[in-house]
């Protein structure tokens, strides 16, 4: 069993802009990192052992900003949204 509970809102060193007007794109790229592929890899990886153990299970993290916009901070909603749709895919 894996749990998938890693985030990063993108802030974490100061206040910095995660607006698509006024993002880095190596802002924006830090928090998707963190957040989407860490959660990739954790599946990735817990994918292999269930297959071989035949039974498993993965848990992603997300929050409800997985359903909602937050002003001011596209980077980690969009990273969360993509954290739901991605689990989806897993299960399918």
């Amino acid at each position: 069993m894996v749990v998938n509970n890693a985030g990063v809102t993108g802030f974490e060193g100061g206040m910095v802009a995660h607006d698509p007007e006024h993002a880095s794109l190596d802002d924006w790229r830090t928090v998707h990192r963190v957040n989407l592929d860490g959660t990739f890899l954790g599946c990735r990886y817990t994918i292999r052992a269930m297959k071989a153990r035949g039974t498993g299970s993965i848990i992603n993290i997300s929050s409800r900003s997985e359903l909602v916009g937050i002003p001011r901070c596209a980077a980690y909603a969009s990273s969360k949204a993509a954290i739901r749709n991605h689990s989806k895919t897993v299960a399918l």
